[in-house]
């Protein structure tokens, strides 16, 4: 295990809030951190399973009851990692001595997407980016989110680390077994475009979708995979009046949640992922589609360069037309699809969760050993 100055075991308390029922973005990074250094730390979880559907009483759980029990069971000599920064609150109700923060970006602080919900939710992001200040380190997942701490929050640059996230191997890998299509009502020998992600306006997905109609009038035949629950019922409905106006309904596939041991076989069974956020402060479905030989095209900006480096195709997020013509070449170039596929495969070995979770683990030492 790894040892403190004084040859005890390192204690980390792992701060993650809200159990989570599903295992996805945010969540895998903390769980598969933390599965690869239980056996080497002194490592305590401490999290929470209230759910309530009244607000207030949500409320109450987040910012009495689980302060309360996070104030508990946090240990003496501990180094407490808050898991994500909308938990840094935390940070303005109780005192810690050495804590690391896991900030995933602060697009809700640089986007304003929902002004009909601007006030509440400005105030409570605004209460939590408070906390994180407030933090010993700060951990971050792309150079490109680091710069908008610095920029927008003033955090000392010296104070931020950058671990990329990683993808699993042993599960995310390049088999082409077409059994899952009859799971989800799909045909064999069909071809496939795929998007993982949710509705927020930032994902771009009307742009996908008008670039998908566009592409239907060049190449027939082809469907859209959208995987993923919307977040947001009002851009759910738009999507759909979107889908319903270009008379798409029969060739866009809506998959709102696909248990992970799919996930990887979906990908598989796609011809590409097209991935045209405007914002990202990583791209993990842009490395899983890579790590299971799945051509990428996506976005120039914000991390996702980051992500891609050269193994994809790397568009405007609002090019309409390029995304198509992406998408057609994709399809009808067996030499371009061949090429990316392998810089696909090459580039995710950069990314390992191995490397990711011995890190952090260095942070934790230092954090320790700064006490």
């Amino acid at each position: 295990m790894s040892m403190t100055q004084k040859g005890e075991w390192l204690k980390i308390d792992f701060v993650i809030g809200q159990k989570p029922k599903e295992i996805f973005g945010r969540q895998r990074v903390v769980c598969e951190v933390y599965k690869r250094l239980k056996s080497k730390i002194d490592g305590r979880v401490i999290d929470y399973e209230l759910t309530f559907k009244n607000p207030i009483w949500t409320g109450f759980g987040d910012y009495i009851y689980y302060p309360y029990k996070v104030f508990l069971r946090r240990r003496k000599n501990s180094v407490t990692h808050i898991c994500s920064q909308e938990l840094a609150y935390l940070l303005n109700q109780i005192k810690f001595d050495n804590v690391v923060v896991t900030c995933f970006d602060i697009i809700p602080y640089v986007r304003d997407e929902y002004p009909h919900l601007k006030s509440i939710l400005k105030r409570i992001y605004l209460y939590s980016l408070k906390g994180m200040m407030r933090a010993n380190r700060i951990i971050t997942i792309s150079e490109y989110s680091k710069r908008d701490i610095i920029r927008y929050l003033g955090y000392p640059e010296d104070k931020i680390d950058v671990i990329y996230p990683g993808v699993d191997n042993n599960k995310y890998y390049w088999d082409q077994n077409v059994n899952i299509l009859e799971k989800y009502g799909l045909r064999k020998n069909g071809k496939y475009v795929l998007y993982v992600g949710s509705e927020q306006p930032r994902k771009n997905v009307d742009v996908l979708i008008k670039a998908f109609y566009q592409l239907k009038k060049r190449f027939d035949g082809v469907k859209l995979i959208k995987v993923g629950r919307s977040q947001l019922i009002r851009e759910r409905s738009n999507i759909k009046k979107i889908v319903r106006e270009m008379s798409l309904q029969s060739d866009v596939v809506m998959l709102d949640y696909v248990v992970e041991n799919d996930m990887p076989k979906i990908y598989n069974i796609a011809d590409m992922l097209v991935f045209p956020s405007q914002y990202e402060g990583f791209g993990l479905p842009v490395l899983e589609a890579m790590a299971c030989g799945t051509p990428v095209i996506t976005s120039n900006t914000t991390s996702l360069p980051e992500v891609v480096g050269d193994a994809g195709i790397m568009l405007d997020p609002n090019d309409i037309n390029g995304f198509e013509n992406a998408m057609y070449e994709v399809l009808t170039n067996n030499e371009i699809r061949q090429e990316m596929r392998e810089k696909g495969l090459k580039r995710t070995k950069m990314f390992t969760w191995e490397r990711c979770a011995k890190e952090t683990l260095t942070i934790y030492e230092k954090i320790n050993n700064d006490k």
